[in-house]
């Protein structure tokens, strides 16, 4: 009987083993090196502001900090668009803080938003980021 419960023991053990996979790993690992371009745009209230720069952080959807050297991506604004072309980038987890200047009450703005771009997505993909005073 002792090894009769041993052999149970044994066969639901190996029968267990399968199910115990590790963590799937991210599909979607955010950064530089893929084929779609974010085109990012600061609004204030709903309306479009000029940008001066987006700053980026991979693999994260909280703010990591307030200077640049906090974020893996800067980029300037080109001053004639209302907006901030993002290309070559992957899937996954940004966030993505914009600062700019309001002409209709002549201030600055900033601000940023996590957003997640999805395995699926292709070309470019349009996000308004909120910017406040």
């Amino acid at each position: 009987m002792h090894s009769y419960i041993k052999m149970v023991v044994f066969l639901a053990a190996v029968a267990l083993i399968p199910s115990c996979k590790k963590e799937d790993e991210k599909k979607c690992v955010a950064g530089t090196g893929g084929n779609i371009t974010l085109v990012v745009f600061p609004k204030h209230h709903s309306k479009s502001v000029r940008p001066y720069s987006a700053w980026i952080k991979y693999n994260t959807q909280n703010a990591p900090g307030a200077t640049e050297s906090d974020y893996d991506l800067v980029v300037p604004a080109d001053t004639t668009e209302d907006h901030i072309h993002l290309a070559n980038m992957k899937c996954g987890e940004y966030y993505i803080y914009m600062n700019g200047y309001d002409t209709s009450i002549k201030e600055a703005v900033k601000g940023g938003i996590p957003y997640n771009v999805p395995e699926t997505a292709t070309g470019e993909v349009d996000i308004d980021v909120p910017v406040t005073e």
